[in-house]
């Protein structure tokens, strides 16, 4: 009886609102101005959204396909990376396109914003680059590779982890952007994220694998058959007890982030029917997911 009553306290997702006013796949989800939670992909328009997933303001629209979106709000500046290399800089204050960088060449996949007024973007040339708000100016164009940069993270102390399509994920340190840490997965890396309580780096591989590395030991400490092909997106809750993982296997699963284990999972009919390329957590506790299916799903744990 005791285990039965364990399993009926298992947190689950329940779908409490599907979005369905993109046009094409959606690639790009993040947080916004006025708690909203904006959006973006192949239809080349940034939406944002209520709490309730209702559409409160269309931001703006570009001339190419959207892969990745940041609001810096200190400067109350939107930064749109598009799939040929452009960062479209947005004042919303004038509500209008400021200018348009093009350091990338091609795609941009992720923002991150660091300490002291930094914001980083990753790109399909293998360039790191480094901005400075609120202009928004260039302060250096890292060459990392000849890949890829598909996943970008930065941890409380200022260090930035970068997944490359190469299968190397590396830790560069504030300052300098100096690597001090470098693991070559078996495949591409896709996405990866900065454990909040315990230093870790949870990484997430075409290989359907995620593994949780400790920055002081050779070898990850645990690799997990997560899904059934990559995973595009890992986010913990904002509290700390979850973290949810996104898949081209059209699923989304929610974990237990101090045991590593799977409580629950979403797949059609319920969740997606193509693959699911971002996540976002909103402060309420609530999941946000995003698909080529064109729709945003919202979820909570009960």
């Amino acid at each position: 009886m005791g285990h039965l009553i364990a399993l009926s306290l298992m947190p689950k997702l329940n779908l409490n609102h599907t979005i369905a006013e993109h046009s094409g796949a959606l690639y790009a989800l993040a947080h916004g101005p006025q708690g909203q939670v904006i959006s973006g992909g192949a239809d080349r328009v940034v939406v944002g959204w209520n709490e309730q997933g209702e559409q409160s303001k269309l931001l703006v629209q570009v001339g190419k396909g959207i892969y990745s979106l940041h609001y810096a709000e200190k400067s109350e500046t939107l930064l749109v990376g598009n799939a040929e290399g452009g960062i479209h800089v947005v004042d919303l204050n004038q509500g209008k396109e400021a200018r348009l960088m093009d350091v990338h060449k091609k795609g941009v996949f992720a923002f991150a914003e660091g300490e002291n007024d930094l914001v980083y973007s990753a790109g399909g040339q293998g360039i790191l680059a480094v901005w400075q708000l609120p202009e928004f100016e260039l302060i250096r164009a890292v060459p990392v590779g000849e890949m890829k940069l598909r996943g970008l993270a930065t941890s409380n102390d200022g260090h930035l982890a970068l997944a490359g399509t190469d299968g190397v994920v590396r830790v560069l340190e504030p300052e300098l952007l100096n690597e001090v840490y470098a693991y070559t997965h078996p495949d591409a890396v896709f996405s990866v994220a900065w454990h909040p309580s315990k230093g870790l780096l949870v990484t997430g591989c075409k290989d359907a694998h995620l593994r949780v590395i400790d920055l002081s030991v050779e070898d990850p400490l645990v690799e997990i058959p997560a899904h059934n092909f990559g995973i595009y997106d890992i986010k913990f809750s904002p509290d700390g007890k979850y973290f949810a993982t996104a898949s081209f296997d059209k699923t989304i699963k929610l974990w237990d982030a101090q045991t590593m284990e799977v409580v629950d999972r979403r797949e059609f009919p319920a969740g997606h029917i193509s693959s699911v390329n971002q996540l976002v957590w909103t402060v309420d506790g609530r999941l946000w997911s995003a698909s080529d299916d064109r729709t945003i799903k919202i979820w909570a744990i009960e």
